[in-house]
């Protein structure tokens, strides 16, 4: 009997949208579902008959899901990529990969090897990346939501696993307006960009185009409340620079994630004051907000083995 433990996703870069291609990559992820979805279409027209349904009929289709796991740091450029839409590369090893907003970003294949039948999932677009970390808990964590057009079948079997691992909640490292911070004790961001599938007259259920958004970026953050200038930041809707860096191992094998908002606004909430604890912490919602120096509400940047995504 096929067990669920055995499942691997893959994934790879498509040259163009719904193109498919052969998995390069396993991305290890929590259990995960990703659907394919027919848009049902019921007739409930009435017949003279104690009855309220008398058809169900196949709308358009799509491809959508969520999945969740580990930050593995050479993995994830292949996500952000598709999420952001360009990549800057310097270095020679490690290589340092800037993601930067793009209108047009690439799609993904995704090959989900169950032991049953595999199936590969095409023209895939992210439409929110997330991450989140506890100092104190657990490992630096990712979340995505994709949207894609089409499936099929597929032999093309998923590559071994890395032996990469992914960054724990206490590597972290922020600084606020370019000086160190410890203040952070949980952090979260979501980012988004919504993703339209248009259908159009051509007798198919298949979308005709896939679009994406402009990128939004918000989240929370827990913090130690020693000093009321934080929660000044809220009453007097401040503008602050701010970078979250996790890094691991030395020389060629130094492995970096680095998250950037050059101008992160507090007022996307109430701050709350939290008293549920021994010690007094503080709830700050942030919106970070389109800036010159990245032309976009933030970036991220992965320093690993990975030469090209």
């Amino acid at each position: 009997m096929p067990l669920s433990a055995l499942s691997a996703l893959g994934i790879a870069k498509e040259t163009s949208w719904a193109a498919g291609a052969d998995p390069t990559i396993n991305l290890p992820v929590e259990p995960f579902n990703i659907n394919f979805s027919f848009d049902n279409i019921p007739d409930q027209s009435l017949r003279g008959e104690i009855a309220r349904d008398f058809g169900i009929y196949q709308g358009v289709f799509r491809v959508d899901g969520d999945i969740d796991g580990h930050f593995y740091p050479e993995e994830m450029g292949y996500l952000l990529l598709a999420f952001f839409g360009s990549v800057t590369t310097t270095g020679t090893g490690p290589y340092e990969h800037t993601f930067s907003i793009a209108q047009s970003p690439p799609s993904l294949a995704m090959t989900d090897e169950n032991g049953v039948q595999s199936y590969q999932y095409r023209g895939l677009y992210l439409a929110e990346f997330g991450f989140t970390f506890n100092a104190a808990e657990g490992l630096l964590d990712f979340s995505a939501s994709l949207v894609g057009k089409n499936y099929t079948t597929t032999s093309a079997t998923v590559p071994a696993a890395t032996a990469t691992n992914p960054f724990v909640g206490w590597m972290a490292n922020v600084s606020l307006n370019d000086s160190t911070w410890c203040k952070v004790i949980e952090f979260e961001a979501t980012l988004e960009r919504e993703v339209t599938l248009v259908y159009t007259a051509c007798n198919t259920q298949e979308a005709y185009a896939a679009y994406v958004g402009p990128m939004a970026a918000t989240g929370s953050m827990t913090i130690v409340f020693n000093s009321s200038d934080d929660f000044d930041k809220y009453l007097e809707n401040k503008n602050d620079k701010f970078e979250i860096e996790f890094v691991q191992g030395t020389g060629s094998d130094e492995k970096k994630f680095k998250f950037t908002a050059n101008k992160m606004n507090y007022g996307q909430e109430p701050a709350q004051i939290q008293r549920d604890n021994v010690d007094l912490r503080l709830v700050l919602n942030w919106n970070a907000l389109h800036n010159s120096t990245d032309d976009a509400p933030c970036v991220i940047m992965l320093a690993n083995s990975t030469s090209t995504y």
